[in-house]
C-alpha cells in the first residue's frame, strides 16, 4: 500500500513518513513550497486549489490491487484508490 502524505513537509508529516516505511509501505508526500527532508518519500509539489493537478497526485498512488476494507497503520495519511 501506498501512504499518500499531503503536506508533508512539517515535523510531524516526517513522523508519519517514518511509520509508513516502518510498518512496510511505500510513501507519497506533497509540498507547497519545498519538499521536507524524509528522503524515503517520492516528493510532488501540490498546490491544493489547483483540481487537476491533486487528481493527477491522486491517481499515481492509488494502491492497485488492495483488499478493499484493509486497514492502514496511519489512517490520517493513507490513500486507498
Amino acid at each position: 500500500m501506498t501512504a499518500l502524505i499531503i503536506g508533508a513537509s512539517g515535523f510531524l508529516a516526517t513522523e508519519l513518513i517514518r511509520q509508513a516505511r516502518a510498518a512496510g509501505h511505500t510513501t507519497a508526500a506533497t509540498y507547497a513550497t519545498k519538499p521536507g527532508d524524509a528522503s524515503q518519500a517520492e516528493w510532488y509539489a501540490l498546490d491544493l486549489r489547483d483540481a487537476g493537478r491533486l487528481d493527477a497526485v491522486m491517481a499515481r498512488n492509488r494502491t492497485v490491487g488492495g483488499a478493499p476494507g484493509a486497514s492502514c497503520p496511519v489512517a490520517s495519511a493513507c490513500y486507498r484508490g
